[in-house]
């Protein structure tokens, strides 16, 4: 599927479960960005040095902007409280696989409450050996 055709997708399922995993996938994929970045902020990158074509040593370069901008966006970075009465309340941001297994099992809407959600999750993962 292009980009393009994906978007479509998403616009169209927007509220349902599809519309969710997307939003986990994205949001594992920052959280991965977001951990590289403070590790760079934290150790630095090791900067090679070369003379006449040889390798000679390294050192480590820090970049005080980076760190300042990660402190500057450390509120956004937290993840936000799920709310209980949601449907979606079910599934965890980071569980991506329960979530595309829904997607691809589950119906195409949401039932009608958290619990549902929930129980219905339980009941695949007992069916499924999980």
């Amino acid at each position: 599927m292009g980009r393009q055709s994906a978007y479509k997708l998403r616009a169209r399922l927007r509220g349902t479960p599809f519309d969710r995993a997307w939003e986990a996938a994205f949001a594992s994929r920052f959280d991965a960005l977001a951990e590289a970045a403070l590790d760079r902020a934290l150790n630095g990158v090791e900067v090679p040095h070369f003379y006449n074509g040889e390798l000679i040593g390294t050192s480590r370069k820090y970049d005080e902007r980076l760190t300042l901008s990660l402190l500057a966006m450390r509120r956004e970075l937290v993840r936000k409280p799920k709310y209980d009465f949601l449907p979606e309340a079910a599934f965890e941001t980071g569980d991506l696989a329960a979530l595309a297994d829904r997607v691809e099992q589950g119906p195409p809407e949401w039932r009608s409450n958290a619990d549902a959600e929930c129980k219905a999750l339980k009941k695949a993962k007992k069916a499924n050996g999980k």
